[in-house]
């Protein structure tokens, strides 16, 4: 979550790997498969009965994850991922390994370095646990629409640049942006260590701040197990429990009757160059958490257990094994 299916895929597909994934295979043989009639955000609003939120400025809601002092200066809020850019003749192109997922490390020395050069500006950067940002800003003149950089990945972005009214705004500070990180260190450490430059910060989903907002419903018998901040932001909202998707099942026992877990698929840091290295954190994270909690849904402890990723979202209940008929599919088909 942002979280992505087909990177995960292209990523293991490099690296040749044989992946022991039961939970994930019973997922994808006996699981409810609902796709996202637009986006995994709207619809995770009205899984927690708050659709009036399903448009809702993505940036505005991650501002509820992060201290009020952070955000007390800002007008606007938008947010910033890392991407590593391809120019052609064709345009600029974003490849599937582009949407990069930075170390803690190296975003506390970005945003230290963008409060040195755009402090007086009124701009700033807070590292997210997504290994993005969220950049805090003045107002834009006028309405501005943005893309997801994760629906942009494998193709030019010339289509998905900001439009609107106040679009200008917004990509001069995305130009300036793109100038600052060509003179970064960072870039110089990234290339030498093998990693993927950083091309550019996506500025999208912006909207205003919101500090923190009483709770608009109480969905105490649902807990959402996400590290985005988006996903926390949001069930804070509705009230409902929730926090980082844990090591493993014995970790954190499920109490909710319906447990929504965001599995953490996208590449990992260096995942680019280190294609191997995630078959083992999948398969670890089948092995504790997955294929246990899919146990307790046919052992009736758990009333249902959904995995949403950004293309649809599927529900395991009790009842799903009795779908003998349904023939066996591969584990990554539960994240597709």
């Amino acid at each position: 979550m942002v979280p992505q299916s087909h990177l995960l895929e292209a990523t293991l597909r490099l690296s040749g790997a044989t992946l022991n994934l039961p939970g994930l295979a019973r997922l994808a043989r006996f699981a409810t498969a609902t796709p996202h009639a637009a986006s995994w955000r709207g619809w995770l609003a009205r899984w927690l009965g708050h659709a009036e939120l399903a448009n809702a400025p993505p940036a505005s809601i991650v501002a509820l994850t992060v201290s009020a002092a952070q955000i007390a200066a800002a007008q606007s809020v938008w947010l910033a991922q890392p991407l590593h850019l391809l120019a052609s003749v064709h345009g600029v192109h974003l490849p599937p390994q582009g949407l990069l997922r930075l170390a803690q490390a190296e975003q506390l020395e970005l945003a230290r370095s963008f409060a040195t050069t755009f402090a007086a500006s009124g701009y700033g950067l807070i590292p997210l646990a997504t290994g993005a940002f969220l950049l805090t800003a003045p107002s834009v003149p006028g309405e501005v629409h943005t893309a997801d950089p994760a629906e942009c990945a494998g193709a030019t972005l010339s289509e998905a640049l900001p439009q609107g009214p106040g679009a200008g705004s917004l990509r001069r500070v995305g130009v300036e942006i793109e100038m600052w990180l060509h003179a970064q260190p960072l870039n110089v450490a990234r290339e030498r260590a093998g990693a993927l430059p950083i091309s550019a910060l996506w500025l999208w989903g912006g909207g205003p701040p919101w500090a923190a907002r009483a709770r608009r419903g109480a969905a105490a018998d649902r807990h959402v197990l996400s590290d985005d901040p988006y996903v926390q932001g949001l069930a804070q909202l509705a009230g409902a429990p929730s926090g980082p998707l844990p090591e493993s099942l014995q970790a954190q026992p499920l109490e909710s009757a319906r447990v929504l877990a965001q599995l953490p698929v996208a590449p990992p840091v260096r995942a680019e160059h280190e294609p191997g290295s995630l078959a083992p954190a999948l398969e670890r994270l089948d092995r504790e958490w997955v294929a246990p909690a899919a146990a307790a849904v046919a052992r009736g402890e758990l009333a249902e257990l959904t995995l949403v990723s950004e293309r649809s979202a599927l529900s395991l209940t009790a009842h799903s094994s009795l779908k003998l008929w349904r023939r066996a599919r591969a584990p990554l088909h539960a994240l597709q």
